[in-house]
């Protein structure tokens, strides 16, 4: 192989090398902005999901509120029933105590009658 073979061999692979050399440049360039958009969007997502995050947290925090609230409002509810129904018990047990102490003196009353109408016809 003369000189002027090698010459031009050795020029040819300086091209090609500069090619490659252009297009790893330009892959390491795109590999880079490739990054910086994962780290955008990376940053973007986080950003959202603590917004999300705190919304959830509010409406968590309201809604625990809110049910505490009902909570407190049924057992109002739920006592003042209570309490009508031990009043309301109370004076119907009060008045069957009447009743049957006036079915008791009717009772006696009849037995008393019948006792004398027994004595009567004997």
């Amino acid at each position: 192989m003369t000189e002027n073979q090698m010459d031009e061999i050795k020029r040819h692979f300086n091209v090609v090398a500069e090619g490659l050399q252009h297009e790893i440049r330009l892959i390491a360039e795109g590999h880079d902005g490739l990054r910086r958009e994962i780290q955008d969007t990376r940053h973007d997502l986080n950003e959202k999901l603590d917004l999300n995050t705190a919304l959830i947290k509010t409406v968590h925090d309201s809604l625990d509120n809110k049910i505490d609230a009902v909570r407190d409002e049924l057992k109002t509810d739920i006592d003042a029933v209570r309490d009508e129904l031990k009043t309301d018990i109370g004076a119907v047990r009060d008045e069957l105590k009447t009743d049957i102490a006036a079915v008791g003196d009717k009772v006696d009353g009849h037995q008393s009658r019948i006792q004398q109408l027994e004595r009567r016809a004997a």
